[in-house]
This record gives C-alpha cells, sequence and structure tokens, in this order.
C-alpha cells in the first residue's frame, strides 16, 4: 500500500526534476522581433481603448468648447461666433424662426397642392 501512494510523488518530483532542466532557447533575431512586434501591438490597442475616455476628460475641461460656439450659428464655414449683446441674438432668433415657418409652409402647401 505504502508503494502505491510513493509512485504519484516521485513521479511529479521527476516532471518538476525536468521543468527545472530544461534551459529557454536562446534568443534569435526572429524571436526579438516578434517579441517587439507583439508588444507594440498590446500598447497600440491599449492607447487605441484609453483615447476615447481621454479626448472626452480633455473637451470636458476646455475653457471654450468649439462645439459650443456653433450652436447658435450652426454653421462650421462660416466662423462666426455668437452674438454677445441680446438685440443681436433677438434678431438672429426671428430670422432662424420666419424661415422655419416659411419651410413649414411651403412643405404644407406642397402637400396639399398634391
Amino acid at each position: 500500500m505504502s508503494s502505491a501512494t510513493a509512485t504519484p510523488v516521485a513521479e511529479t518530483t521527476k516532471a518538476a526534476k525536468k521543468k527545472a532542466m530544461r534551459v529557454k532557447p536562446p534568443m534569435t533575431p526572429e524571436r526579438l522581433i516578434k517579441k517587439i512586434g507583439f508588444y507594440i501591438m498590446v500598447a497600440v490597442v491599449a492607447v487605441y481603448m484609453v483615447f476615447p475616455f481621454s479626448w472626452a476628460i480633455n473637451s470636458k475641461f476646455q475653457a471654450t468648447s468649439r462645439t459650443n460656439s456653433l450652436t447658435s450659428t450652426g454653421s462650421i464655414l462660416s466662423g462666426k461666433r455668437r452674438a454677445s449683446n441680446k438685440a443681436s441674438s433677438r434678431k438672429s432668433f426671428t430670422k432662424r424662426m420666419r424661415w422655419r415657418v416659411w419651410l413649414y409652409r411651403s412643405a404644407n402647401s406642397a402637400s396639399s397642392n398634391s
């Protein structure tokens, strides 16, 4: 009975000795290039995953945001800033509302004529 319990222990010690005796192959240029390529790929994936969060945090804490300045003008190409005084902003609001009313009426008249 004691020999049955001694056999697995002896086998495990033999496996442990074999593992300890094993020597890593020398670092060849091909293996080095593969390792460097792998770690570069890991770094690219990490940057790709972190970039949206860093962009969001950066744009959140900026003093002036480009999107905030475009909300009143609605055009990226014009480059005009939001009107600072209330009178001109009221005028632009009135112009926009007149344009929307005209579009709504023309769309309704075209559908009623059909």
